[in-house]
This record gives structure tokens, C-alpha cells and sequence, in this order.
């Protein structure tokens, strides 16, 4: 079974550049093509793709306002942004939207082939230099939070406790 893929950017050439790296990957299938993200929107209800790669920045509907129609009009439809944009803001915003996926647009042939695979599958998938960005983001925002009753640790054993354990454990009586 094919995995069926839209294409979306303002960049004909791009688009079009990519569509012929991914025609020889026999289990990928380009179904079709977005000039921007209104054209996303009306053709994914048409075609109802697997997984749409995303551009962020065109004209009429940008990348994450197509992205969030599209999560609420195609909720298992799998959008991978894939872009030239690395700030915090435009990736936060798109997965807020609902992307599982952010990719730069150096990534390799072989590696978006692989991304979309693994999208189709249900992994998320982000460049390594977006994932330290989100990790960062995730721990600066963890130490901002006060810690739950859950983490608080329990008071450290007595000896005596720690011998009673012992005993408890060896089969004493």
C-alpha cells in the first residue's frame, strides 16, 4: 500500500523538485500538489492524503493556519512542516497547531522518504537541531513549575526501618 502525500509550498520549482525525489520511492505516492495553504485545505478533503508536507510561509493561508484547519477538518491526516524556518516561535506554533513532524528543508532525500514512512506509521518526527530547541523549551518551562506531591521524595529511612526491611525481606520472623 502507498502512502499518499500533498505537497505544499509557494515554490513550484520546490514542489516540483520534490515530487520527482519522491516518485522513486515505490511505496510513496504524491497525490498532489498546494501552491499555498487555502489550496492545502480545499485539496486534502478532496484527496485526503496520509501525510501533507507543509511549507510555513505563502500567500493566502500560511502553513500554520492551513495546518490547523486541517487538524480539525482531517484529524488523522499527518502534517510534517517542512521549511527554512528554525525559531522557537514558528515551531512552537506549528506544533500547537497540530504538526507531527518539523523538518528543514536540507534534509536529505532519503531521510524525508524515511520521515514520511515513519509520519504514516505514527511517529512524530523533528530535525535534531528542532528537538534540542523543544527540549530546551520543555526543561526551561519544567523548572517553572513546582513540583507535584508526587515528586516530592519521601523522607530517607531510619536504620532501624532499613533493618526491619531487611529482616522482612530475608523471611525473619
Amino acid at each position: 500500500m502507498s502512502i499518499r502525500v500533498l505537497l505544499v509550498d509557494d515554490q513550484a520549482l520546490f514542489r516540483e523538485g520534490l515530487d520527482t525525489l519522491l516518485s522513486i520511492h515505490k511505496d510513496i505516492q504524491v497525490v498532489g500538489q498546494a501552491n499555498n495553504g487555502q489550496e492545502a485545505v480545499d485539496q486534502a478533503l478532496k484527496l485526503r492524503p496520509d501525510v501533507i508536507l507543509m511549507g510555513m510561509q505563502m500567500p493566502v493561508l500560511n502553513g500554520i493556519n492551513a495546518t490547523r484547519q486541517l487538524k480539525r477538518s482531517l484529524p488523522d491526516c499527518r502534517v510534517i512542516v517542512l521549511t527554512t524556518f528554525s525559531d522557537k516561535e514558528t515551531i512552537f506554533d506549528a506544533l500547537r497547531a497540530g504538526a507531527v513532524g518539523y523538518l528543514l528543508k536540507d534534509v536529505g532525500s532519503a531521510q524525508l522518504a524515511d520521515s514520511i514512512r515513519r509520519t504514516a506509521c505514527g511517529e512524530s518526527i523533528l530535525d535534531p537541531s528542532v528537538a534540542a530547541k523543544v527540549v530546551a523549551e520543555f526543561s526551561r518551562v519544567s523548572s517553572l513549575v513546582p513540583a507535584t506531591n508526587s515528586e516530592i521524595l519521601p523522607e530517607a529511612l531510619s536504620e532501624r526501618e532499613i533493618e526491619l526491611l531487611r529482616l522482612i525481606a530475608s523471611g525473619s520472623n
